[in-house]
């Protein structure tokens, strides 16, 4: 499921860099995110917050993420971490408090523009709930 919505929002992306147009090596240049993608399965209503953490570890702080605006952000947040092993997603709205912990993130690799010609960027995309 994470795979296909990947594979929409890539050829969207496609789309968007043909219709601007940009060249670069020759070819055009789409651009793609590098780290890992945090999606909710509805999105919270009003301000909330995402922490990342390693499971178990306590320091350093955690990674962090706020959208401070009343009618909520984007569906999704991008960490630029390439972390993989047991995480812990901390969602806080005025809901409350729900962590998930992901036991195993993988990565893909994608050059969208083409091979040898940049960029090439890897990635991950995880769901998570909010506080109901």
């Amino acid at each position: 499921m994470a795979k296909q919505r990947f594979q929409r929002w890539a050829r969207a992306a496609l789309g968007v860099g043909a219709t601007l147009g940009l060249q670069a090596c020759g070819c055009n240049l789409v651009g793609c995110y590098d780290g890992l993608l945090v999606n909710f399965p509805s999105r919270p209503e009003g301000p909330y917050r995402i922490e990342l953490f390693a499971a178990g570890v306590v320091q350093p702080a955690p990674l962090e993420a706020t959208c401070t605006e009343a009618r909520g952000c984007n569906s999704g947040i991008v960490f630029r971490t390439h972390a993989t092993d047991d995480l812990v997603f901390r969602v806080t709205t005025s809901l409350g408090i729900r962590d998930t912990t992901v036991p195993r993130v993988r990565y893909t690799t994608v050059s969208p523009n083409g091979r040898g010609c940049g960029p090439t960027c890897s990635s991950a995309e995880v769901t998570v709930k909010a506080p109901q």
